[in-house]
């Protein structure tokens, strides 16, 4: 995908958040890897950090604010760091500390390695997996601006 920049009203659309409850979750300290803006200025959102607000609105149907965007959070840092990823990886541990990581890191874990990771990092054992398919998410992203491009004209404010 070229290197694109996405203001929040578009932002929320693509992740299936309300604006509501996306200012809510940064206000409150929950989603703090939101991009920085100054009052009076739109947020803009690059790749890494849209991809990062996908995920922390899939996360949201399932847990809270809080536990989401500290998730979506790691995402958005393995997205920023790992241009080539296809996959983020969320393990659900027994000692609930879950965290995410990158499915090239997940892959070259033979399960026994992968307990001793997940050990390593104090998680316990693996109780759950959910994975986040990159591609696809950036071909949402993708189409989503596609499909802003196409309207010409101003918002009228009438949605």
């Amino acid at each position: 995908m070229p290197k694109v920049r996405v203001r929040t009203s578009l932002a929320v659309k693509v992740a299936g958040i309300s604006r509501i409850a996306f200012n809510e979750a940064v206000s409150d300290g929950y989603f703090n890897c939101a991009p920085k803006t100054r009052k009076g200025s739109a947020r803009v959102f690059e790749e890494h950090e849209l991809i990062g607000l996908c995920i922390f609105g899939l996360l949201l149907e399932n847990m809270p604010a809080r536990e989401a965007g500290l998730l979506a959070c790691e995402a958005q840092e393995i997205a920023r760091c790992g241009r080539d990823e296809t996959r983020i990886v969320l393990i659900k541990s027994t000692l609930r500390d879950d965290r995410m990581f990158p499915g090239s890191e997940v892959d070259q874990c033979n399960p026994e390695r992968l307990s001793e990771t997940l050990s390593h990092h104090g998680m316990g054992l693996e109780r759950a997996r959910y994975e986040f398919n990159l591609d696809t998410i950036r071909m949402i992203i993708a189409q989503a601006i596609e499909d802003e491009l196409s309207i010409v004209g101003q918002d009228d404010g009438s949605d």
